[in-house]
């Protein structure tokens, strides 16, 4: 059994988490509007490095809120495959017809299921930890 985690840590895995969805969510919005395959592929690894990195912060999130986390947590743990594959397939073809293809698969696995569990798995741990702060909502992209 993990040990709970103090409320900063919970906190920063929280801040964290916003700003690795808010990362994710601008490369998404950019990407329809690109036809250069550089600007396309960075956009594309960017967010697939911040959706990775989310994965750390949905933990201690998830260590902290316990059961009033855990549908929120199995939606996020269930859906991030997708997003991180359609950002890979547009990573090795970096094209805007991949682009077209993969953000509409990514969106429909993200904008239902993974934003709103953000926010919601995130303030089940900050209430759990006895922190004030609040999660921002995350608006769908596309």
């Amino acid at each position: 059994s993990s040990r709970m985690p103090y409320m900063a840590a919970v906190q920063q895995a929280a801040m964290n988490f916003a700003e690795d969805a808010n990362t994710v969510s601008a490369s998404l919005n950019q990407l329809p509007a690109e036809t250069s395959a550089n600007t396309i592929k960075s956009l594309a690894t960017t967010a697939f490095n911040a959706e990775s990195d989310e994965d750390a912060q949905r933990a201690v999130l998830a260590a902290a809120a316990g059961s009033a986390g855990s549908a929120s947590n199995t939606k996020i743990v269930e859906n991030t495959p997708t997003v991180l594959k359609g950002l890979k397939a547009i990573m090795q073809n970096p094209t805007a017809s991949a682009v077209q293809r993969n953000v509409v698969t990514i969106q429909n696995a993200r904008n239902p299921n993974i934003l709103p569990s953000i926010t919601q798995l995130s303030n089940s741990a900050l209430k759990a930890v006895g922190s004030t702060m609040t999660q921002q909502r995350f608006p769908a992209t596309g």
